[in-house]
């Protein structure tokens, strides 16, 4: 069952608002389904959709074909090619489509540590929030 499915729609098109962005290797692997099953959950209590993307290095092309905001939801091995494809992105001279904040899920302590050091300093106008699962 999925979410894109489901929910009200309005004239043919969907309801929804913004898009919530799930880039994570396993998001369309079996181990994921419940994982994915909440944040589609969440995003259609949200007037959202969820997007799922493999990937952290094809992000900033994908992005650029949506059409409405969204907020990345990642882990700390993708965050980093993500932020890299929006610079890549700005420095070829196409200003990247920024999400509104970028969320880090961290599975220990230590990744929770190093993940909030690196994202203090990461130069990017968008608020980055780390989260310890």
């Amino acid at each position: 069952n999925s979410a894109s499915s489901k929910g009200p729609k309005l004239a043919g098109k969907p309801s929804y608002t913004w898009f919530l962005l799930w880039c994570h290797e396993y998001c369309r692997k079996a181990c994921s389904d419940s994982t994915r099953e909440a944040f589609e959950h969440i995003a259609l209590s949200c007037d959202s959709h969820l997007l799922c993307l493999k990937k952290g290095m094809r992000y900033a092309a994908h992005v650029k074909t949506l059409k409405k905001p969204h907020l990345l939801l990642t882990d700390w091995r993708e965050v980093k090619p993500c932020i890299n494809s929006m610079k890549e992105e700005y420095a070829a001279g196409s200003p990247p489509t920024l999400p509104f904040a970028v969320v880090v899920l961290v599975e220990c302590s230590k990744s929770f540590k190093a993940a909030n050091a690196w994202a203090s300093l990461e130069p990017v106008p968008v608020p980055i929030r780390v989260l310890l699962e």
